[in-house]
């Protein structure tokens, strides 16, 4: 029933039994009356109007305010110009158009609830608005016999012209700076690199923004994972793991890249940091690589350098790796080469022996020549003894020497006894002298020292033109320094002592049976 209504029916008289003329025109009267003052009330603006129960609508509706059930019969489209608030709209209408105004609903459904119905499509933009801390959005999924089901968000770019590169979806982030201004600060996007069928590649990136500039510091893709900026593992260890053995040999390979040809950047570097007694950050210790020659077709080289921190002042706290500081107040521990290695201590060893190869040791021991020196060829006494090097053997083969010696057998005895037994005439080619610190396998160093003993056999000479370098060689006769004009000759029992004194310039000391010929 409706409200508002202003009047009352009227009282109609009973009827009698048979009506007359009278009784006729004042029945008519009043209900020609009531049916005025029930037209004149509906032309009436009646402001807010309630029914109570069902209102059954076949044509067009026009409302501001509906509460209850409104149900529609073919109706394809409903206009609202104010708030449609509460209860229920059932229909299978095409398009509700609420202009600027809002649609308000505690729980709201896009298309059928069940599980198997098809995928509901909004066209446009999607604002979630949340004002306290209750989840934006939340997928739920409450399939409990189906395994395989799972909440989902799915990017899909739906493309007609696929390309290499074309980004598939991304995820930002935004954040108001102090100018109240949107600004990005982090993104997740995604990017198909290949497109063609059955050998499809993608991409992963994750960004942050930096001093006003958004970076993208980590990739993911088909060749693995690449990181721009500092890494922290804030953990016990990192552990590295290959399956792959058979295909690679090596099992898991860390590779550091120094990505420039600047000759003076360092092929990487691994640097120990720990905090010393006021609770700052310090370096202790670093191992890195030099690239000291950068040619190309293979010909490059490097050298690998431990540092150790020794107490001279290293940085205190140590913050910045871009300055080459975390090896400030360091000593070069050991520096390795192709050539050799450099160390700036000493080389010790908790045994006492140091071993080079087979049979190629030094070893401290109680005597000079003690019954065990045929295991080994350089010999230190221990520390309460005269530091003297012992050479034990008579050569590099501890054997007799029978054949002719070129320059580079010469030079391995360098330091060594050399006793010749043959069955006839020897010659030995002298090898050049070099003022050189490194220790060379084609010439000899000033220093150099040989102990020739011509045992049995014939005469050994000594070719000063051996090695393609005239060679000049002095002697005592008479107590004279005297030049050789040809070559040394030493006798069945002679002896001599050849020393190198200088570049290109020898010397013979404690000669017997030597003549020039």
């Amino acid at each position: 029933m409706a409200n508002n209504v202003k009047f009352k029916a009227p009282a109609l008289p009973i009827p009698p039994t048979q009506y007359n003329q009278s009784l006729f025109q004042r029945t008519f009267s009043v209900l020609r009356l009531y049916f005025n003052q029930l037209d004149e009330h509906l032309r009436q603006d009646l402001g807010d109007t309630t029914i109570n129960g069902d209102l059954t609508v076949t044509g067009g509706v026009t409302a501001t305010t509906l509460t209850g059930t409104l149900q529609t019969a073919a109706q394809t489209n409903i206009t609202s110009v104010g708030a449609l608030d509460g209860g229920s709209i059932t229909s299978n209408f095409g398009t509700i158009n609420i202009g600027s105004s809002s649609l308000t609903a505690g729980y709201f459904t896009i298309g059928s609830s069940s599980t198997y119905a098809p995928n509901n499509v909004i066209n446009g933009g999607l604002t979630i608005n949340n004002f306290n801390t209750i989840d934006n959005l939340e997928l739920v999924d409450t399939n409990p016999s189906n395994t395989n089901s799972d909440p989902r968000l799915t990017f899909y770019r739906n493309s007609s012209s696929p390309a290499d590169n074309d980004h598939a979806g991304r995820i930002e982030f935004y954040a108001n700076n102090d100018a109240a201004q949107k600004t990005s600060t982090a993104g997740i996007s995604n990017k198909i690199l290949d497109v063609t069928d059955g050998t499809e590649d993608g991409e992963l990136s994750f960004g942050v923004t930096q001093a006003g500039t958004f970076n993208t510091l980590l990739t993911l893709d088909p060749d693995g994972v690449t990181a721009t900026g500092a890494f922290t593992a804030n953990n016990q260890y990192s552990q590295f793991t290959s399956s792959a053995i058979s295909a690679y040999k090596h099992g898991p390979i860390v590779e550091l890249f120094a990505n420039s040809t600047d000759a003076t950047t360092r092929g990487g570097a691994f640097v120990f940091t720990g905090l010393n007694e006021d609770d700052r950050k310090v370096s202790y210790g670093s191992f890195y690589v030099n690239r000291s020659n950068k040619s190309d077709d293979g010909e490059h080289k490097g050298s690998l350098v431990f540092t150790v921190a020794d107490g001279s002042g290293a940085v205190d706290p140590f913050t910045d790796y871009t300055d080459d500081s975390f090896d400030t107040g360091h000593s070069i521990a050991l520096n390795i080469n192709a050539d050799y290695f450099i160390t700036s201590g000493y080389l010790k060893s908790s045994t006492g022996e140091l071993q080079l190869g087979s049979k190629q040791a030094i070893k401290e021991s109680a005597l000079q020549g003690d019954s065990g020196q045929s295991t080994y060829d350089l010999h230190m006494p221990e520390s309460n003894r005269a530091k003297v090097m012992q050479i034990g053997g008579i050569g590099p083969f501890d054997a007799w020497i029978s054949a002719n010696q070129s320059v580079a057998q010469m030079i391995q005895y360098r330091g060594q006894n050399m006793i010749v037994v043959s069955g006839g005439a020897l010659e030995f080619e002298l090898p050049a002298c070099t003022a050189s610190s490194d220790i060379s396998t084609t010439t000899c160093n000033i220093g150099d020292i040989f102990q020739i003993s011509n045992a049995a056999g014939g005469a050994l000479t000594i070719d000063r033109d051996g090695s393609g370098t005239a060679q000049t060689i002095y002697y005592f006769p008479s107590l004279t320094l005297t030049p050789f004009t040809n070559n040394p000759t030493l006798a069945v029992g002679g002896t001599m002592m050849l020393q190198a004194v200088a570049a290109n310039i020898w010397m013979i000391f404690n000669d017997s049976g030597l003549s020039d010929a």
